[in-house]
């Protein structure tokens, strides 16, 4: 639960301590991707007043406990609970796991979360281009930056790459391994 506190003395904050200490990241990854049943907690219902409040509560939380440790480190996380192309734009994707309705996508859209968190898209074919391109444009016109993540597919591969080069606020891609389907 994203309003208990001692989640964040008990594990994030020592974990981020040890990271930071003896790893020196410049990003730290912590997913939030796929997040369901979300905002469902009594906690969470009492503390925040929507999805997209507890979100970026949290996001926000990790990234300044990352900048007091190291002022350049910067937190990454998957951008589809909190954009309005993929599954943070669904205002019933909680209900189906018990959790509230509601647009996660509105943490970005009202600009609640910080802009030194980085945003990975990802879409892993090239049946999503026209999302690919319009989260990495919507996330850029936003002020963050943003990453772009294909998986498997060599098309999907060139189309990131390409979409990305020589783009404001695009760091980069990064290739996922998830295995094969056919594992």
């Amino acid at each position: 639960c994203l309003a208990h506190e001692p989640l964040y003395a008990d594990y994030y904050e020592p974990a981020i301590d040890r990271i930071v200490t003896h790893l020196h990241p410049k990003f730290v990854n912590i997913d939030a991707d796929e997040i369901r049943g979300f905002y469902r907690d009594s906690r969470m219902l009492r503390r925040f007043g929507s999805n997209a409040e507890a979100i970026a509560y949290w996001a926000n939380r990790i990234q300044r406990m990352l900048a007091e440790r190291d002022p350049s480190a910067r937190l990454w996380i998957w951008d589809d609970m909190v954009s309005p192309f993929h599954n943070g734009g669904v205002a019933d994707y909680q209900v189906h796991y018990g959790g509230r309705p509601g647009r996660m996508a509105e943490a970005t859209e009202r600009e609640w979360i910080d802009k030194s968190v980085i945003m990975d898209v990802w879409w892993y074919s090239d049946d999503w281009l026209s999302q690919m391109w319009r989260a990495t444009e919507y996330f850029g016109d936003k002020g963050y930056d943003v990453l772009g993540s294909p998986w498997l597919d060599a098309g999907n591969i060139v189309s990131w790459s390409e979409m990305l080069v020589d783009r404001e606020h695009a760091l980069g891609g990064v290739e996922t391994n998830w295995g094969t389907p056919y594992e």
